[in-house]
């Protein structure tokens, strides 16, 4: 799962690290996947593509990202809208503040120094422009 043991790894980072000349404390950093965009329901509809992917993926289905689209239009099965809940209960996917303040929230309980964010999306102008409502949100642009 997603983010699972996260704070034990990061714990037993912190407690078994050994300072360098280069690295004098530890830096504790995690990788995350978000999705940004202008409106909420334009976020949601992007994340579709990830969302049909973790499901297929939990079955053992391997391949590419699909269309939004597509799903959209096939739904998913009551069992998988349960499972998608889920997901989108932990997800980091909304308008750029909604997004920067989870990140922030979740960097702030984990006392991180660094905090690393992948966005998959189907269409690659769906990435580059999350990233760069990121990157305005954070102050990075």
């Amino acid at each position: 799962m997603d983010g699972q043991g996260v704070e034990q790894a990061l714990e037993l980072y912190r407690r078994l690290y050994r300072p360098s000349g280069h690295h004098p404390r530890p830096q504790a950093t995690i990788c995350v996947w978000a999705l940004a965009a202008e409106r909420d329901e334009d976020a949601v509809h992007h994340a579709l593509s990830r969302e049909r992917w973790r499901l297929d993926r939990q079955r053992g289905v391997l391949g590419p990202l699909q269309p939004p689209a597509q799903i959209a239009e096939r739904g998913f099965t009551p069992d998988e809208a349960s499972a998608v809940q889920a997901l989108r209960a932990r997800a980091f996917v909304g308008n750029p503040a909604a997004v920067g303040a989870k990140l922030r929230a979740l960097a702030a309980s984990l006392a991180l120094d660094e905090l690393v964010v992948n966005t998959w999306a189907h269409d690659p102008a769906v990435r580059r422009q999350s990233y760069a409502l990121l990157a305005r949100e954070f102050s990075l642009a």
